[in-house]
């Protein structure tokens, strides 16, 4: 008798694919259940290795025994008269049909079951080595915004180089004139940075920034005579659409400027509405040295290291100048609410000073608006406070009102879709993300935010395209690292998400960076079972920073990282009462997380916790 002939007639063939069927059954189900139960995912490879260590085993004693109406005998022992082995062949048939299609239907649940599509792009080590430069963010494509324009830093010739930021205040303020016409793509000033020195053609950064024009310009300032030299370029063919030369005294630098925006308005066809052209028209301030020094003071805000208080104190000289300057206390408005937002980093240990810049952001805005009711600044200075007190409803109607007035202000935009994903308004919060990031293609901080909120609206496929191309931007991202260990999480990897968690602690040290970031990375270490990274991480934390400064949100966030859930139910207690008082807490964006469970904690979901929550929500949503 055959080898091939014993094998089926000892049902080994038959044992062999039942316990295959099991086999895989059991580390699905194990796949699926472990994460739940946070254990670590060396105990799923656990299971897999006895599986596959079970499998010749099964097989040999298949092979060697038998089921006999006795019970279980040696086959050799067993004469052929007395044999069930037909029975019991017939019998595992039946099982391996069922099992068959208990697999099948498990497949057919699982596929239909919602996941990330595309979370084999992550990558298998976290991107943390720098570009030569940075990538094109734009594909190669015919369709360019409608109506759209990149004005291009101007070039300072200036005989004084500290005259430089006179240069860079006309740019923007062309800019932030242009942004007031809605049927007008306009792209943002930090995506233009890159371009002020060694710039490309221009057709290549027509397509890199998905435009259709380009305005090149250069600024002349000394004394009281200014020159402007502007051109308008087609973005597809690098052809000349206009070109002027600008001479005057500073007090005409509003002309120029308004007369620059309107030619860039009429190249491109845009019909100028009535109130927009009133807009552009009306000089900011009669007083030219007040002028220079908010120009002064923007640039000073809005360079890399950002000046907060020289900015402030450039803007308090302004307005003694003049103290009807609403564009200079819309922007101290503004700069103040950035502070806000900033106050674990910022702010001193005496939390009454935090009320104090709340007080002063919001008298700034409203001076700003008594004066002049358009000052964007001093609508998203309102809405920044608004949003951070929890009014939510309140920060909705200022940022409404903001964009109508610019609709294409990257600021304004950004941060009303923060509101509307952290309200639960996921698609309308995605439209105004997608919006921001086609006006500042070329920004890392673009694509946090964008990331950020695809997180926050589960959008994983769009979460993923901006964690990529953010690391391709900024290699050293911490916050973007840490979402790698999210993405890595979600797919059970608690390895490669336990080292990215790590790679950004390390980040951190090095580079002497912000601690802002430590309470989401322990809060990751725990929900991946990493008991004693979290405990590291936290000790750090502590040992690092002032429980004044740091909001009861993030102390939460941290706690809950060290699985002490009673300390992290009491540090969300305070943070809660402080958000139906419509107090600031510098842990705010970490509140909005455990509020909206993003994670699917499901420590979060117990009662308390939940009744906790809930009441943040209605605090959101009260006046």
């Amino acid at each position: 008798m055959s080898l091939w002939h014993e094998l089926r007639r000892r049902n080994v063939f038959k044992v062999a694919a039942a316990y295959a069927i099991v086999a895989w059954l059991l580390s699905q189900i194990a796949d699926l259940i472990f994460p739940i139960l946070l254990l670590p995912d060396w105990i799923l490879r656990a299971v897999v290795a006895v599986l596959l260590l079970g499998f010749p085993v099964a097989v040999l004693l298949a092979w060697a025994y038998e089921v006999t109406p006795d019970g279980i005998k040696q086959t050799e022992s067993v004469p052929l008269a007395e044999s069930i082995r037909d029975l019991t062949g017939r019998r595992i048939n039946y099982i391996l049909a069922v099992l068959l299609v208990i697999a099948v239907l498990y497949i057919a649940i699982e596929n239909r079951l919602p996941r990330p599509r595309d979370m084999d792009r992550i990558p298998e080590e976290t991107p943390a080595v720098a570009l030569e430069s940075p990538p094109a963010t734009v594909t190669d494509t015919p369709n360019r915004l409608p109506n759209s324009v990149a004005v291009l830093p101007f070039v300072n010739l200036s005989p004084n180089a500290d005259d430089a930021y006179f240069a860079a205040g006309v740019h923007e303020q062309i800019l932030n004139e242009l942004a007031r016409i809605r049927d007008m793509s306009v792209i943002a000033r930090t995506s233009v940075l890159r371009y002020a020195s060694d710039p490309p053609p221009v057709p290549q950064i027509a397509e890199e920034l998905n435009v259709e024009t380009i305005m090149e310009g250069s600024v002349r300032y000394s004394g009281e005579k200014v020159r402007v030299t502007a051109q308008l370029i087609d973005g597809m063919t690098g052809a000349h659409l206009w070109t002027e030369d600008y001479d005057g005294d500073l007090s005409d630098i509003f002309a120029i400027q308004t007369d620059i925006a309107t030619a860039i308005a009429s190249a491109l066809e845009t019909e100028l509405l009535p109130a927009e052209r009133a807009q552009l028209e009306q000089p900011p301030t009669e007083s030219t040295a007040a002028y220079a020094l908010f120009l002064e003071a923007r640039n000073l805000f809005t360079a890399t290291s950002g000046d907060i208080l020289g900015a402030i104190d450039l803007l308090d000289r302004a307005l003694a100048l003049d103290p009807d300057f609403a564009l200079a206390y819309g922007l101290r408005a503004t700069i103040r609410a950035y502070t806000l937002i900033n106050s674990a980093v910022v702010a001193p240990s005496d939390p009454t000073i935090v009320t104090e810049n709340k007080r002063q952001t919001l008298e700034d805005a409203d001076r700003a608006l008594a004066l002049d009711d358009t000052v964007g600044y001093a609508w998203l200075a309102r809405g920044l406070v608004a949003q951070l007190s929890w009014r939510w409803l309140d920060a909705d109607e200022v940022y409404a009102r903001a964009l109508a007035l610019e609709p294409n202000n990257s600021n304004i935009l950004r941060n009303y879709a923060w509101l509307k994903v952290f309200a639960g308004e996921y698609e309308e919060g995605m439209r105004l993300a997608r919006r921001q990031a086609e006006l500042s293609p070329n920004d890392p901080l673009t694509y946090t935010f964008l990331n950020q909120a695809a997180v926050y609206s589960r959008q994983w496929d769009e979460a993923l395209e901006a964690a990529l191309t953010l690391a391709e931007m900024a290699p050293t991202n911490v916050l973007n690292i840490v979402v790698f260990g999210h993405l890595h999480r979600m797919k059970n990897e608690f390895e490669k998400a336990a080292a990215s968690l790590r790679m950004a602690e390390e980040l951190i040290s090095s580079t002497g960076g912000s601690h802002t970031f430590l309470p989401g990375i322990i809060y990751s270490y725990g929900l991946i079972g990493r008991e004693q990274d979290a405990m590291r991480a936290f000790d750090t934390y502590q040992s690092t920073v002032d429980h004044a400064t740091v909001g009861a949100g993030d102390w939460t966030m941290a706690y809950l990282g060290i699985r002490d859930f009673d300390s992290a139910y009491a540090w969300l207690s305070r943070a809660v009462a402080r958000a139906e008082r419509h107090e600031l807490d510098a842990g705010f964006f970490a509140l909005t997380l455990v509020r909206t469970n993003v994670n699917d904690d499901p420590v979060l979901e117990q009662p308390r916790f939940r009744e906790l929550r809930e009441r943040l929500g209605r605090a959101a949503n009260s006046r």
